[in-house]
């Protein structure tokens, strides 16, 4: 099986991450598109995954599976230990609450503001400073909602490390200089930031 992935990009370090916590990172081929160069809106590869989008996973047999969540559910299926999504059905319910409201959150505060602001983006959508300036308002009241909830717990799902914290790691990533700082009066999330970017499966994928 094979990955196809671009270089830079929070979606498929998120996945890398995933992969490396699971200890089956090195059991993957990578395919590097070149973004820039529009390799990943070429004919060939939109036969993959019409959208053009990346991270994709392309199975031996042929099956593709585009999303990174959707790639994470399927080796979390074959590759169940450790558990980053959950083993009860709470369990899961909760990794997915907190999973999907960081990516409904912050992680899409964080893309308005880099999708409005950072030249590489300038002639692939339409950039308004506005949407950017909602987003760094939104992006710092979702901070300071998560660093509340992060008072009496290590990890945003609980006491076990998940794929929810896996996504808020992509979402710094992508937007801690120009967004967010995390040093900025949020103790909270600054130590579940430190401990996070500790860990060797962070330092694999985003170091």
């Amino acid at each position: 099986m094979r990955i196809y992935e671009f270089d830079g990009g929070a979606n498929p370090k998120r996945l890398r991450a995933f992969l490396s916590e699971k200890g089956i990172l090195d059991n993957m081929e990578f395919v590097r598109l070149d973004v820039a160069k529009g390799e990943n809106r070429q004919p060939d590869f939109k036969r993959k995954n019409s959208k053009g989008t990346l991270p994709v996973l392309e199975l031996d047999d042929g099956t593709i599976i585009a999303e990174g969540v959707a790639i994470c559910r399927y080796f979390e299926l074959i590759h169940p230990d450790p558990s980053l999504m959950g083993r009860s059905a709470t369990e899961q319910a909760i990794v997915e609450m907190w999973n999907r409201r960081i990516e409904l959150g912050l992680f899409r505060c964080i893309e308005d503001v880099v999708r409005n602001t950072n030249s590489f983006f300038k002639d692939i959508v339409i950039q308004r400073e506005e949407v950017a300036e909602v987003g760094r308002k939104a992006a710092a009241q979702e901070c300071e909602w998560l660093d509340a909830e992060l008072i009496d717990r290590r990890y945003l799902a609980g006491d076990r490390f998940s794929i929810a914290d896996i996504t808020l790691g992509a979402a710094f990533y992508l937007g801690l200089a120009s967004v967010v700082d995390v040093e900025a009066g949020y103790k909270n999330i600054a130590r579940w930031h430190d401990e996070l970017f500790e860990r060797e499966s962070f330092k694999l994928a985003f170091g």
